[in-house]
Order: C-alpha cells, then structure tokens, then sequence
C-alpha cells in the first residue's frame, strides 16, 4: 500500500501525533498504556492513532479483544524519499 507524502505530513504536523508516533518508535503499546503518557481521552489517542495508520506510520497487532500498535518504519520511506529530491536540489545550488 502506498502514501501519499502529503498524509504523512500531515500526520507529522500535529505536535500530539508526533508524541505518539515517538513514544510507539520506543516500543509496542496499547491504547490503554499510550492514554497514560498523554493528558488527552482516549476517543482522542484513537482518532490521533487513526491518522498516523491511515498515513502508514503506525501498524496494529491484535491479540484476542487488545490491539497493539507500534510504529512503522517503513511508513517514513516516502518521507526519505521526499528529503533526498530536495537535499539534491540544494547541492546543486552550493
């Protein structure tokens, strides 16, 4: 499945996905355990995790009636991708 670099920014772009995001890069966790490091409900840690899947950044894991989410790596690719054009476009100008 691909993304679109325009999803990921703007999954990036809000501070608490960020916080989220960086706090699954440390490790696996349930909404329940990523609820307890945010002062926000969880409707809201589900909507951010949402946002974050949907841009490919987060993957989920289920085990019984849990869900486990951990970031994705490979949801950053495009991201890389989208960098090196432009790290690119700026050598040539040094």
């Amino acid at each position: 499945m691909k993304f679109m670099e325009t999803e990921i920014f703007k999954a990036l772009g809000d501070p608490t996905r960020r916080a989220v995001f960086e706090r699954l890069a440390a490790g696996e966790m349930s909404v329940t355990e990523l609820k307890k490091r945010f002062p926000i409900s969880q409707p809201a840690i589900s909507q951010h995790l949402g946002a974050l899947k949907k841009a490919g950044l987060v993957a989920e894991r289920r085990e019984g009636r849990f869900i486990y989410y951990s970031a994705n790596p490979d949801g950053l690719k495009r991201l890389f991708g989208w960098v090196e054009r432009y790290r690119a476009l700026t050598a040539a100008f040094s």
